[in-house]
């Protein structure tokens, strides 16, 4: 029992870790774009966007100034809400490296391990099944949901001409879903395969 539950541990940290790495990957977000957004020049946007996300220490004015891009291309609503994303995902962060770091403590035995390894397979694997599902029918009301849970403030209701929700409109965030969902489904599925074979 402890050891499963160890093995969901797992599996929360890694989920977390893809999705830190989904947004991060700009090339990634400027695909996804091309397809949501055509029309709309990404250009050097989205990696800036990126770089506010994840800069350590550095205000949303100085990224932004600091990579030649006009300001008052931001509305007040952006450079409120790019704050509050930027610490809801450190918090992600360190959630990811806690429960990496409990999930995968040695184990005492190779069974043992196997059967942490399996649970963190069976949790990614059925995160991953249920959310391609839930994505698929009601992403709407799971978009709607996830920003009245995560944020304070309505600053992520976005007017349509800004550049934030031009370049990053729901969609590109229902394709970024169903991506990461299907890395943790195929990841999942690799290692329940992996804890199968340690089981022999």
């Amino acid at each position: 029992m402890v050891n499963a539950l160890f093995g969901l541990m797992l599996a929360a940290g890694i989920a977390l870790r893809l999705l830190l790495l989904l947004a991060r990957a700009v090339p990634i977000h400027r695909l996804i774009q091309s397809r949501v957004a055509p029309g709309v020049e990404s250009g050097q946007v989205s990696q800036v966007v990126v770089d506010t996300l994840f800069g350590r220490g550095r205000t949303v004015d100085e990224v932004w100034s600091g990579a030649g891009l006009p300001l008052e291309a931001l509305q007040d609503e952006s450079r409120r809400h790019l704050p509050e994303v930027r610490a809801l995902l450190r918090r992600m962060d360190i959630a990811a490296w806690l429960l990496t770091a409990a999930g995968s403590r040695p184990r005492s035995s190779r069974s043992q391990r196997a059967t942490a390894m399996k649970m963190a397979g069976v949790g990614l694997f059925g995160m991953g099944s249920l959310g391609l599902v839930g994505t698929t029918v009601g992403f709407p009301l799971i978009w709607e949901r996830y920003h009245e849970l995560a944020y304070d403030s309505l600053d992520w209701q976005l007017d349509e001409g800004n550049i934030l929700a031009r370049l990053y409109p729901e969609r590109f965030y229902r394709a970024a879903a169903i991506l990461w969902l299907a890395g943790c489904w195929l990841t999942g599925l690799a290692l329940l395969i992996v804890s199968d074979r340690q089981r022999d």
